[in-house]
């Protein structure tokens, strides 16, 4: 009997996405035919929030004592290269998901690496590009120390210059995660203050109920009546909006991939996740079964022990998926995201979208992202949103 294809999960802890890691292994299985499913074996390794000591700790587990042929799941660029000299020496293949809040250090960092990331530093250079264009006078770029030590906001401001914008002002909030009702006084106080400089718009970056907090109170303290509110792509996510209530004003904001897409292969992935699980879709559902997909292509090969093969594959591979075409190797052919540009339209506990116009992506290798990464250097080290 052949032995099934053992694949090592790291399954990093969040508040956000409470069933981050089943969602993202239900998508994975639900792009593989169901004999497929019988011929491999998942093996989840809990990496807490995906720091550099437990991420190492599960990677060493996975590869000495289970012996697994793959690993993938949550991880960031910054703690990958502490393990790739083992990655090398065992062959062991790296498929890895993340929501885009990092741009890699370089490319091409091992021919055993692979990436599906949701590029979320693409979406805001987008915006930042956009909102220049469409808003008169200075911007303002409002964040939590938290995301401060990632590089989405960098991207933000990188699109608006290359629009010719001139200045932006960034505030950030100086302490990282504090408790809720601190945070409530902080956005009281920078609310008012936003209120005398009237900036052409608020670009607020925040996570979870701080995400949720900030929308609220810019609303009741009434400051949606002087500035526009331009999203980041996770505020302006259905995670976010879902729970926010009792705001009646307009947002914009840049998506890379929305459930509500009519493309034929978002109702194959929607109807595929049904027939797994029962359960409706995700991002990490959507970053698991593009990487199923990927598998799919080189499943053979797997089964076969031929990782040379797969890895000659993988770096070729160009699938489609709900969001447009991905590849999964970083070089200069990787793969760019389609976005769109919406507005927003909150009405007390609902809200609807409307595409408003297209962004403008960059490819990978460009001038642009190789200055966003020495402007930003921080020990950040989590996967962003695994707090």
């Amino acid at each position: 009997m052949q032995r099934p294809i053992k694949i090592g999960v790291l399954c990093p802890y969040s508040s956000i996405y409470p069933n981050l890691s089943s969602d993202f292994t239900d998508g994975l299985l639900s792009a593989l035919p169901s004999d497929y499913q019988r011929q491999i074996e998942l093996i989840p390794e809990y990496v807490s929030q995906g720091g550099s000591v437990a991420t190492k700790s599960a990677f060493n587990k996975l590869t000495s004592f289970h012996r697994v042929d793959l690993i993938t799941g949550f991880t960031g660029y910054r703690v990958v290269p502490d393990f790739i000299t083992s990655l090398e020496g065992r062959n062991v293949i790296g498929l890895f998901a993340d929501m885009g809040e990092l741009i890699p250090d370089e490319m091409n960092m091992s021919d055993n690496l692979f990436f599906n990331s949701l590029q979320f530093w693409q979406a805001e250079y987008a915006f930042g590009h956009w909102a220049k264009k469409q808003f008169d006078g200075k911007g303002l770029i409002f964040l939590s120390l938290y995301e401060a030590g990632y590089h989405m906001h960098n991207a933000f401001q990188e699109g608006y210059f290359m629009a010719v914008g001139s200045e932006i002002d960034v505030y950030t909030i100086p302490l990282n995660r504090a408790e809720r009702p601190v945070m409530l006084e902080y956005f009281a106080d920078f609310i008012e203050t936003f209120r005398k400089e009237k900036p052409a718009f608020i670009h607020p970056l925040f996570s979870g109920h701080e995400a949720v907090d900030f929308i609220g109170l810019y609303y009741e303290q009434g400051l949606h009546k002087d500035v526009p509110i331009v999203l980041s792509p996770h505020m302006g996510s259905d995670e976010v909006l879902a729970v926010v209530s009792g705001v009646n004003t307009n947002a914009y904001s840049a998506s890379i991939w929305s459930k509500e897409e009519e493309n034929e292969e978002n109702k194959r992935f929607k109807q595929a996740v049904i027939n797994q699980t029962g359960l409706a879709t995700n991002t990490p559902t959507l970053l698991g079964y593009e990487i199923g997909l990927a598998l799919k292509g080189v499943f053979r090969q797997l089964l076969q022990r031929d990782l040379s093969e797969v890895k000659k594959i993988l770096k070729e591979q160009r699938i489609q998926t709900p969001r447009g075409e991905r590849t999964f190797y970083l070089d200069s052919n990787y793969a760019t995201p389609n976005i769109t540009i919406e507005k927003v339209m909150l009405q007390d506990s609902s809200y609807k979208r409307l595409a408003i116009d297209e962004g403008r992506s960059l490819s990978y290798d460009h001038h642009v992202f190789s200055r966003m990464r020495k402007l930003n250097v921080s020990g950040w080290l989590n996967t962003y949103l695994c707090i």
